[in-house]
């Protein structure tokens, strides 16, 4: 098992939707009922999931990955092009709630070893300097960079989820 540890932060509140658009998929996928919305975590580093170990929904678009945390199961949920360094977290329930998480909460999601993926120099130093560098002002202030030439950058360094 790999572990990979970072901070809970609000979200966009966007998760919810595509989660609830999705539900009747995604509970064939988990074998569960999933609460429609997502705990989002900041990592400490960079994490590359292989999509090829993934349960895709929304016509391959996006991605789920077994995990947990602590003893609690849970869904790592990516789509194509999601920074490295952020994961989204479905379960069961609203893991805020039952965890008693606030942002600025540090959690430790344990990770099949199958399911990570090497990242290249080229992922290294785009999630170094579009993150390492740059998170407070590019995730923490503002959430989700969404800007052009961030998002120009993101793309030409390879940065995200493929």
């Amino acid at each position: 098992m790999a572990i990979f540890s970072g901070v809970v932060v609000a979200g966009r509140g966007m998760a919810g939707g595509h989660v609830s658009r999705h539900m009747e998929e995604l509970s064939v996928i988990t074998r569960q009922a999933l609460f429609p919305g997502s705990l989002n975590v900041v990592l400490d580093k960079p994490l590359n999931l292989d999509s090829r170990c993934a349960a895709t929904f929304d016509h391959g678009n996006r991605f789920v990955w077994e995990a947990s945390i602590g003893r609690r199961r849970v869904w790592l949920y990516r789509w194509k092009g999601m920074p490295f360094t952020i994961v989204e977290i479905l379960a069961d329930c609203r893991l805020r709630d039952v965890m008693e998480l606030v942002n600025g909460s540090r959690v430790d999601i344990a990770i099949s070893n199958d399911v990570v993926a090497p990242l290249g120099f080229r992922h290294r130093l785009s999630s170094f300097l579009l993150w390492g560098l740059g998170r407070k002002y590019l995730y923490y202030s503002h959430r989700y960079p969404s800007g052009r030439k961030v998002m120009f950058l993101r793309k030409r360094m390879g940065d995200g989820q493929s």
